[in-house]
């Protein structure tokens, strides 16, 4: 494993440990029905919480070849691995690949 593949999986395993407190401290500091001091504590404790631990970090990376470019968002995948999956029929409803990136799926069988 490469340096990039080794940190990226790190950053992946802290983001699942920290993500759900973080949006529990972001859900009272938007909610207008605590006290205002209240809800100033819970932004400075979101502050704190590391910023190198952010979903944005792994968010364009494929998780299973941990490929950085050209990741496909709706399928969560990198290219090479979407096009592999899509011509071994594991993913369904794909109707046409167009230049590998324009994807056009096909809900109608799904």
């Amino acid at each position: 494993m490469s340096i990039k593949n080794t940190r990226d999986f790190i950053i992946r395993k802290q983001v699942a440990q920290i993500e759900l407190h973080r949006r529990q401290i972001k859900s009272i500091c938007y909610n207008r029905k605590l006290s205002q001091q209240f809800r100033i504590n819970a932004n400075l404790m979101n502050r704190f919480i590391m910023k190198s631990v952010r979903v944005t970090r792994i968010r364009n990376r494929c998780p299973i070849s941990r490929y950085a470019q050209s990741p496909l968002r709706f399928f969560q995948l990198g290219r090479q691995k979407a096009v592999l999956f899509m011509r071994q029929g594991l993913i369904p409803g794909v109707r046409k690949l167009l230049y590998f990136k324009k994807i056009i799926v096909n809900y109608d069988h799904v």
